[in-house]
């Protein structure tokens, strides 16, 4: 289970946004000015998309 602070999101959204069309945003500079920190990204076999859902039943 892969908890996120609700800012989080934001701080990202806000930082691609800002970040002029000649650059790339910085995602490590970015992950950390985030509330969580770089701990607060990832997840379960996660490459771009959930590709597993728990619980299974």
């Amino acid at each position: 289970l892969v908890l996120i602070h609700c800012l989080d999101p934001v701080m990202v959204v806000q930082k691609v946004a800002y970040t002029p069309v000649t650059r790339t945003a910085n995602i490590q500079e970015t992950l950390e000015q985030s509330v969580t920190g770089p701990a607060g990204i990832g997840g379960i076999e996660t490459r771009g998309q959930f590709r597993l859902g728990l619980p299974k039943v």
